[in-house]
């Protein structure tokens, strides 16, 4: 009794939607997974190329090239073999699509830097072999379920505006989940082989046949046991150094390398430009490695009274952990919007847990607007790749 009070109600869903829950459900994924795909494309291709408006353009374009494609061929596929297995069989395509291009994306980076020319033209090629094939694929969905689901033609514009209103909604969900959470939390490497479990178990829900459960059974055993071995982590490619950590943050991707420049052993802190070094540390040495940073040692030295100060920008905090050693009894605000880059500094910079350093999560202008506090001393060292981000940069 129960069970057919649940169907009941789930066909009068169906037909009040003219279309079944279980085409939405994959619909509402198909849509997240795209937008969750072109935010984290951004991460993957940043150490490479950099996160400017030609790197966003690129991904931009192709994507939307891509789905194009699909929806036209989808729909010419859907007119001749409406089949619900064909639906199976495209997101199963789409989830060994995605797990090998995540196996080959940093080569194929690579690869496009050392043999394209152009940040524009590299961004485009690369784009272009690593995203455009899984787009095309998830562009097909849509056409299929649409050419299921039409069967009452009185019913069309209701049909697809739900599929429609679906996908869509699956896009906001995806955008914000990936930008607000996921990111920072899990790294752009680890969502995108969930991912691949997620596309998988789309075949499962659309199976017609019991080859696509098996099939993507394995697949989702096979990526189970790639996380659980720990594999498939961010492999960024240097061309100076050796790289000790690449990982992401809520706000960037965070490399840190290892670098000998004139027999000299240096460590360096990358965040999304590449070859663009926001920090530096001798390794086997506490002074400071970059010339304004010595100018800023200098200044605080020379001060009386630096009991409160400030520092807007951490990055790899060689600044603050200066001026921790040169003035133990002050203490320092430092004004950092990435508070992933604290943990860091103190595992591969060698910051210690200096009890005069106070960390603030925020934006620097933001921080300035709001505060009402004097300092004896204020140091601007935040960086957006190679130059100071422009709101600091006002005369204020």
């Amino acid at each position: 009794m129960y069970n057919d009070a649940i169907k009941s109600k789930v066909s009068k869903l169906s037909h009040k939607l003219a279309i079944k829950p279980k085409y939405l459900i994959v619909a509402f994924i198909n849509g997240a997974v795209i937008l969750m795909l072109e935010i984290i494309d951004a991460r993957i291709m940043a150490p490479y190329f950099g996160a400017s408006i030609y790197v966003w353009t690129a991904i931009i374009g192709v994507i939307l090239t891509a789905l194009s494609l699909g929806y036209w061929y989808g729909g010419v596929l859907a007119d001749k073999k409406a089949k619900k297995l064909l639906i199976a069989d495209i997101f199963l395509l789409a989830s060994n699509t995605l797990l090998v291009s995540r196996l080959v994306q940093d080569s194929i980076l690579a690869f496009v830097i050392d043999n394209v020319d152009g940040l524009r033209l590299q961004a485009f090629v690369a784009a272009m072999l690593i995203f455009f094939p899984l787009n095309v694929l998830l562009g097909m969905v849509s056409p299929f379920i649409a050419e299921i689901s039409l069967k009452d033609t009185s019913k069309a514009g209701r049909t697809v505006g739900s599929l429609f209103a679906a996908g869509t909604l699956g896009s906001i969900f995806g955008v914000f989940i990936t930008g607000y959470f996921l990111l920072g939390v899990f790294g752009n490497s680890s969502i995108l082989i969930c991912l691949v479990m997620v596309l998988a178990s789309c075949a499962i829900i659309l199976r017609e046949k019991p080859r696509h459960f098996v099939l993507a059974i394995a697949l989702i055993g096979v990526v189970g046991l790639i996380i659980a071995s720990g594999g498939l982590k961010n492999s960024y490619k240097s061309s100076y150094g050796t790289v000790v950590y690449d990982g992401d943050s809520a706000y960037s991707r965070v490399i840190v390398e290892d670098i000998q420049y004139d027999s000299t052993a240096l460590r360096g802190l990358i965040t999304n430009e590449p070859n663009v070094y926001q920090s530096y540390t001798y390794i086997n040495s506490p002074e400071p490695v970059f010339a304004y940073a010595r100018a800023f040692q200098a200044i605080s030295q020379k001060l009386k009274d630096t009991s409160k100060s400030l520092l807007i920008g951490g990055g790899a905090y060689t600044v603050a952990r200066d001026f921790a050693s040169d003035h133990p009894s002050s203490k320092l605000d430092i004004v950092e919007l990435d508070p992933k880059l604290i943990e860091i500094a103190k595992k591969y910079f060698f910051l210690d847990n200096t009890s005069n350093l106070h960390n603030i999560a925020q934006d620097g202008r933001t921080f300035l607007n709001n505060n009402d506090q004097k300092y004896n001393l204020i140091m601007m060292d935040a960086y957006s790749g190679s130059v100071p981000p422009f709101q600091l940069c006002s005369i204020e």
